[in-house]
């Protein structure tokens, strides 16, 4: 059996895998994989922080155009917005509380994804594995963890 794979190599596993099965080309595997070096390794915190708030776009919450509110003031998805998944990784030395807050909070956004991708990457404890199976239950009613 192989060694389990650093965590930092996750990401880039990922990425090396949606580039084989034709998921995202090379071009956004060269941009994607860029992207995490560059933000990751060389720009400090500090900087980093403040190159993302400049491009993160803005959510105007008062637009209707793109979202519709319901009777608890709860923000709906309306049909201009397209499905989108989102892909997290997990592997065995992961801490299970810091999992479940990051699934947590992905099923707890304003604007919900269609599916969650789960890649886990080798063995994993029975604690991490609780933490899948509490999603999968959460997910249960229109949402997948695979």
């Amino acid at each position: 059996m192989p060694p389990p794979t650093a965590p930092h190599r996750a990401p880039a596993r990922l990425q090396s895998f949606m580039l084989k099965e034709k998921i995202i080309t090379p071009f956004q595997w060269l941009y994607n994989v860029g992207l995490r070096f560059g933000g990751e390794v060389l720009l400090s915190d500090s900087l980093r922080q403040k190159t993302f708030s400049m491009f993160r776009s803005k959510v105007d919450l008062e637009d209707k155009s793109t979202s519709t509110i319901d009777k608890y003031g709860e923000i709906l998805r309306d049909a201009d917005i397209p499905p989108f998944s989102v892909a997290m990784c997990v592997y065995g030395k992961d801490n299970p509380e810091w999992f479940d807050e990051a699934l947590h909070s992905v099923i707890d956004q304003t604007l919900q994804p269609d599916e969650i991708v789960l890649v886990v990457d080798g063995p994993i404890p029975d604690s991490i594995q609780n933490v899948i199976d509490k999603y999968s239950k959460v997910c249960g009613g229109g949402y997948r963890i695979r």
